[in-house]
């Protein structure tokens, strides 16, 4: 059995996390793809030609496309292999019908993992939030002489920066916050000096409804950081994983009671150690790669 995970661009590094989950609980899985990632992680989905793409689509057993590319699902449509397909983010966001036409006939079943797209796809689906090598990215024992606060977006229209730095201007705390595009392992070292990450506020994207964190949330919380978010759809992450560690901050007034709570907090390092703890559990790579044998029906 070998399952491959075909991507153009695989975004924030998402196809290559779950391929190595399920290679940690001993599946033959691999992720590769068209153009390399402009992050620069350290390991990443194999950068390809568009022939050996297919050549490997013909030796694979299952065909997994992430980030929603029609292009990548015409190059194996018609070779007979059990097929799913990801749905992550603004292509889909802003076409669902159009997707679901292209995909929904041919795909045995739907992945997806921006929870607002639940209830648009129409086929069998599953949530498969983001993957976490957590003997890479480790709890930070950093120590601040006073609670620091940190906003590091990689797209800051996307992730409410404005909003963020707008809402922070009312507490007298330690905010950095830098838009300075730098590689995926100087944006860990920044966020590991930090005790509280804002990860996202951002309710709506254009005209729909967005407010879902994504794996730079995770990413934090791995390495212990307390982390403040956009959840919109907070019960279907509790029915596919259960209880988070995140603090959701929906609205503004919301969000200033996260941060209120934060800085009034006497139990800031045990809430670190709860956070870490959480993605250890459900987030992993063990945990997802036991999670995708359930989805996928291995």
């Amino acid at each position: 059995m070998k399952i491959i995970f075909c991507s153009y661009d695989d975004y924030s590094n998402y196809a290559f996390s779950l391929s190595e989950s399920l290679k940690s609980v001993g599946v033959n899985s691999q992720s590769i793809c068209l153009v390399p990632h402009p992050f620069q992680y350290v390991k990443s989905s194999i950068v390809v030609t568009r022939m050996m793409m297919i050549e490997q689509m013909e030796a694979a057993d299952i065909i997994i496309i992430a980030h929603s590319f029609p292009s990548i699902l015409e190059m194996c449509k018609h070779m007979g292999k059990r097929l799913f397909v990801i749905h992550t983010g603004t292509s889909y966001r802003q076409n669902p019908t159009g997707m679901n036409e292209i995909f929904n006939p041919v795909c045995e079943r739907i992945l997806f993992d921006s929870p607002e797209f639940d209830l648009l796809i129409g086929k069998e689906r599953n949530y498969v939030a983001g993957a976490i090598d957590t003997d890479l990215i480790k709890f930070s024992h950093h120590k601040n002489t006073e609670l620091t606060f940190a906003h590091y977006p990689n797209k800051p229209e996307t992730k409410g920066t404005v909003k963020i730095q707008e809402m922070m201007r009312d507490f007298p705390v330690k905010f950095l916050c830098d838009t300075t595009e730098v590689s995926h392992e100087e944006n860990m070292k920044r966020i590991s000096e930090c005790d509280v990450y804002i990860e996202l506020f951002a309710p709506k994207q254009r005209d729909k409804t967005y407010g879902s964190f994504g794996m730079t949330a995770f990413e934090a919380a791995a390495m212990g950081k307390i982390v403040i978010t956009n959840s919109m759809y907070q019960q279907l992450y509790f029915d596919s994983y259960g209880e988070s560690a995140l603090l959701i901050a929906n609205n503004e007034a919301r969000f200033k009671e996260q941060v209120q709570f934060c800085i009034n907090s006497n139990i800031i390092d045990a809430l670190k150690g709860f956070t870490h703890n959480w993605i250890v559990e459900k987030h992993s790579y063990k945990s997802t790669g036991n999670y995708l044998i359930k989805v996928l029906n291995l």
